[in-house]
Parts: C-alpha cells; structure tokens; sequence
C-alpha cells in the first residue's frame, strides 16, 4: 500500500522495517509508550523500547497490520526533525492503523446499499479491517485525526480497488468507541463512518485514567464502490458526451472515442475548451472502466493544481459559483485553498415580482444543485480534489478502540465564504434560497437588493456593493470582509435609474504571472479592515494588478465598461459573464441587451473567456409574458451583424456556453 501518503498538512510514513534499531521501531515506540496517546488502548502505554518491537512484530505478522506514523509537513523554513528516504518530516504527531480481523466482524454491521449490489452480492465474502488511531495530547483538537484517517481510507480503497472491481468482496471499515469518547464518534461520522450498535461487555476495563463499565459502540463504512468513489475523489467516470467544443474554435476536436484505457487519450477540457461535470449517479463498473476513471482523476487533480479560479453552473439560469484560489501564503497555515463566491443563487421554486398575476417564472430544467447544502457539497469535493480536504469532511475477536479525543463537537464551516447579489428581482434575489445560507455567510448586494435582504433579518452583514468609478484603484473596494486581495464593487451606466443595465465586478490578486506596470499614484499597502484569520497573513502591493470577472446578466453598455481599463493599478479580464439573447417588452423595453452588445463590450474588454448567462426560457406567466420577445443570436450572427474582423478577432478569446451544472476551470 502506497507510503508516503501527504495530505494538505501531513505526511503518513507506513512502518513496516522491524530490524534491531530500525528507525521504524523507534517511531512506533516513540508512540506506543505515551501514556496520553495510548490512554483509550486497553493494551496500554508499552514499557520498553523492546516491548514496542516485539508488539510491532506480533501486529504485522498476526493481523497484517497496515500501520501509519502521521507527521507534520515542515512549513516554510522550518528544519525538517525526522526523514523517510528524502521525505522531510515534521513533528511526529501520532498513528493510523488498519489491522485484518478475521474472526468477523464485532457485530453484524448492516447491508450495503441495495443500489450498489448485484445478483452475487448474497454470496460474498467480506474483507473486514478495524480502524485505530492515537495522537499525541498536543497534536489534539486540530483536526488531524479526520485529515490523516481520511488519507489512509483514501489510499486503502485505491490499494484495493483493482480487487474489487472484478470480484464480489465487499470492503468493510469497523470502529470501537468508547461511550465517554464523543470527539471520536464526531471523527467517524465526519468520515462517513455511520452507528452499527452497542457491544455489551459485563466486565469493567480500565480506559483513560479510570475503571469503566464495560461495553462501547461499533461504528462502520463499507467501501463499495459507490462509497470507494467518493473516497477516491473520483466522482464517476466524466462521460465523453459531457466535454463540448468551444463555439469559436476549430483547433481542438471533439474528444476521441475510448476504445480501451490503456489507449484512450484523456479529453482535452483539461488544457483547452472543455467545460466538465462533477457529478454523475452512481453506477459499477468493469476493470476497464475503473482504470479510466483513474486516469481521469489524476488528470483532473493535476488541473486542480494549476491553482486557477474554477466556475460552476449551478442551473440553467444565472445562478454561479465562482472559487477563487486563495494566495499561496493565506493557504500555507492550513486554511482552505479555495475561497467560495455564491452568484444570485435560485435553484427550486418560482420567482415573481410585482405580483403574480404581473409575472410569475420557473426554471423550464431542473437545477444541476437544488440546495445550498448540494453547493457546499459541490465545494467540498473540488476542496478534496484540489488537495484542500481530506475525505468526509462533513458527510459523511479484540476490541482495539480509537484513543485520540480530537476535534470534539467543532462548529461547522460553511464552505460559502460570501454571496453577491447583482439585482434586487427575484430570479437573482431569491429570498426561499437566500435563507438557507448560514447566518454568519456575508452578504454583497446592489442597494436596492441589499435594503430588502437587511429586511428579512437574517444575515449578520449585508453590503451594499460600491460603484467603480474611472481611474479608480480596486484595493479601495475591498471591504470588509472581504480579503484584503478580492473586492466586489458594480459597473453603472449612465442614465440608467433602476441600474438595470449593470454589472458585478469580482476583482482577485491571486495570479502570480499577470504582467505588471507602475501605477499612476502610489497607495500605502498596509490594511486595517477585517480580513479573515487564514488571510492576514498575505495583502498585496499597491502596485499589484489583478484579475477581474465582469458579470452582466442583464448585459450593460459596452460604453459603461471604461472604468476596467483605466483602472490603475491595471485589471485583466479573465471572465466577462454575458447573455446572448436579445429580450425585450415590446419596443418599448429593452431587457436583455444580447449578443451584439456583448460582442462590442468584449472588444473592449478582451476578456480570456466570454460565458453566457441568463438565458434560460423559462416557463412562465403573467402579465409581461405577453409581451416578451426574445431573439436568439450565436456570436457568429453578432460578428456579421456588428462587423470587425469577422471570427479571427475573437480566436484567442474562449466562449464557453456552460450549461446546466457544467463547470471550467479558468486557466
């Protein structure tokens, strides 16, 4: 089985080398001799550095034992204390086990998942392994626990999946508990470990410092390959059918057929005009298959690393997420790598202003996400992809139990760092959607939208998003609290009263390769508003320019955008988020601008991609219904209406029609 494993912050080192004064032996001992790591063990702490060896020797040779030393990467200047080969190791924080029991499981555990069985599954045979971990009392309370067991699940269902896709063993994970340990059962339920039932023991053991009754609780997780997926972090195989090619281009084909694994080229979304999915239902699959899926994940995980914003359409609508990554030196301390920015989010339900007998609008296809619980699981799994997360964060004869006291009842973080909203209607400000949102979630909102949310007393904080002038400096518009290298703020036009025609501007200083020019006028760089704790530790340079996404889901004159590039320092454009459908009442009202527009404000905003938003048909009625008129327009349509350098023009520029529940990774 794999060795090292790293995660985010660790380094797993499997121990295997029992040879007389074996480094291996010495962590082991290092271990297994303290008292307060080994306090919930009913062996107890080992006495001797022989002791430890000759218990390390049993273990492996009796029980198969897969046994993990957990350290701490070294951070960025620190002197590595240990060394695995050419591993830098940290702080020796504690140990994972899987060990083989195969007298059977300590009670029936429940049947799998009926979705998951075939017609052989009543015939076969179960592979148990019983979980077990202990941590030194300062490496307590700091989620290391789930981070490192999550790693060594992870690496176990890989180890073993090759095994099960091409026989009927089922892979069960079994835990005891102590009843006085409740850190522990919230470790297991966090890893997707659910509640088998109580073990009744008539005799009194000796647990943690004191004489208990006897008997603990049986917690379990089999690892069918519904659950080896999530684990695994490999969502399913993405279906060739899901990559679609960019509109403008003609460079990159359509993805090849897969005839087998070992040939199949991966699709080409990864480096070029591809959106992708990160859901599928679940299904089994052959050895092939599997092996794909593989492929596929490393490749996706390798895409993840580049570190680049990622954007999800949530619906067919105009309801995003957009996932920053955060500065290299506000992840370096463990914070998330991503931070979350929730887009006018409505998923169920209708929407109607006015009145309903004036309009009344539903989604014509069903949400990708019907909840915000559904995009913070979204969050999650590319946190987990990404290398963020470990598994399970927030899911889901012998009796060795788990021994650490980590992470007890921790109060738990919404994935969804903030929410912008672009207009007050309430197809972008969807008040049933709205609620469901943690309290503490902050709020960016235009005026208008901003004093309706402030009414409905929810939310802790709501701000309105300030109006970016000409010439203006984005770190100005980083209010708290926001991060001082991320602003929102919205583009105006003139003599547009109920600032229908207007955008959202998301401005980010996170790339690290953006060219740079000396502004205009030099700004101190120190800032005294509310950054996060996991951002204090970076704020970008007065001089530093930075990325922007202009959404417009209403489309905003190409003449209102000037500000973008007189901004000083200067912004780039990665995103410009703009309709191609020409909507109006009648002559009398213009409502979506469309495609022509949007071709004249890309040309002056060269922007890298062009996405489409806001242009579901809806099913509706009411009132406006009748008089609603709608053209449909592709960019080939716009450029021969408008004129300009015909399809050329735009060759650099990637127009991506996201569509429902497709997502991007923004290079």
């Amino acid at each position: 089985m794999q060795s090292p494993i790293h995660t985010r912050r660790l380094t797993l080192v499997r121990l295997h080398d029992t040879s007389p004064g074996s480094q291996h032996i010495q962590w082991y001992h290092e271990n297994w001799s303290d008292v307060a790591a080994t306090s919930w063990s009913l062996r107890g702490a080992s006495k001797s550095l022989e002791e430890s060896g000759e218990r390390m020797v049993q273990q492996l040779t009796e029980t198969s034992i897969l046994f993990y030393a957990v350290f701490a990467k070294p951070s960025e200047g620190e002197v590595a204390l240990h060394k695995e080969g050419h591993v830098e190791l940290g702080r020796h924080l504690g140990s994972i086990s899987l060990r083989r029991q195969n007298g059977g499981p300590t009670l029936q555990p429940p049947g799998p998942s009926t979705t998951t069985e075939d017609a052989s599954s009543a015939h076969a045979t179960t592979d148990l392994q019983v979980l077990g971990y202990a941590f030194f009392e300062a490496a307590r309370g700091k989620g290391y626990a789930a981070e490192a067991t999550g790693a060594v699940l992870d690496a176990y269902a890989a180890f073993v999946a090759p095994e099960k896709a091409v026989t009927s063993t089922r892979f069960y994970i079994e835990a005891c508990v102590d009843e006085e340990n409740p850190a522990s059962k919230g470790v297991l339920r966090k890893l997707g470990f659910t509640e088998v039932g109580w073990k009744d023991e008539k005799e009194k053991v000796f647990l943690n410092g004191a004489w208990r009754e006897g008997g603990y609780w049986v917690w379990g997780l089999y690892l069918e390959y519904g659950e080896m997926a999530s684990i695994m972090e490999i969502q399913d195989a993405i279906p060739r059918e899901w990559y679609r090619p960019n509109a403008l281009s003609h460079a990159s084909p359509n993805p090849p057929t897969f005839t087998t694994p070992r040939h199949a080229s991966l699709p080409t979304y990864l480096k070029g005009n591809q959106p992708f999915r990160l859901h599928q239902k679940d299904k089994i699959m052959d050895a092939p298959s599997l092996q794909l899926n593989l492929e596929i994940r490393d490749a996706v995980v390798k895409s993840f690393a580049t570190r680049r914003p990622v954007l999800h359409h949530l619906n067919a609508d105009t309801s995003w997420l957009l996932q920053i990554p955060r500065p290299a030196n506000a992840v370096k301390h463990g914070s998330r790598i991503y931070y979350n920015v929730l887009i006018d989010p409505w998923f169920v339900g209708g929407q109607s202003d006015v009145a309903r007998w004036f309009s009344q609008q539903y989604h014509a296809t069903e949400s990708a996400v019907r909840s915000v619980a559904e995009v913070e699981e979204l969050a999650r799994q590319v946190e987990i992809l990404a290398g963020g997360l470990r598994v399970g964060g927030r899911r889901g004869k012998g009796r060795g139990r788990l021994m650490d006291e980590d992470e007890a009842e921790e109060k738990e973080e919404s994935f969804i760092d903030v929410v912008a909203i672009s207009h007050e209607f309430t197809d972008h400000c969807h008040k049933e959607t709205l609620l469901e949102l943690h309290s503490d979630v902050p709020v960016f909102a235009t005026e208008q939208a901003a004093t309706l949310i402030s009414s409905w007393s929810h939310f802790r904080t709501v701000t309105p998003t300030p109006t970016f002038p000409t010439h203006a400096d984005w770190h100005d518009y980083s209010l708290p609290p926001l991060p001082t290298w991320l602003s929102i703020s919205r583009l105006t036009a003139p003599k547009d009263s109920l600032f229908y025609h207007s955008a959202l501007l998301i401005t980010f200083a996170t790339h690290p390769f953006l060219p740079n020019t000396t502004p205009k006028k030099q700004r101190p760089s120190l800032s005294i508003h509310g950054d996060t704790a996991d951002d204090t530790h970076y704020s970008p340079s007065a001089s530093e320019p930075a990325e922007c996404i202009v959404y417009t889901p209403h489309g905003i004159p190409h003449q209102a955008l000037s500000p973008i590039p007189t901004a000083d320092p200067p912004l780039h454009t990665l995103a410009f988020l703009h309709g191609l459908h020409d909507v109006s009442i009648s002559a009398a009202q213009q409502l979506n601008l469309g495609a022509r527009n949007g071709l004249l404000a890309q040309r002056l905003l060269r922007a890298k991609y062009w996405v489409a938003t806001h242009d579901e048909v809806k099913k509706g009625g009411g009132l406006v219904s009748w008089f609603l008129r709608r053209r449909v327009w592709t960019v080939q349509e716009a450029l021969r209406e408008v004129g300009g350098q015909g399809v050329g023009e735009l060759e650099d520029v990637r127009f991506q029609d996201l569509g429902n529940g497709e997502s991007r990774i923004l290079e």
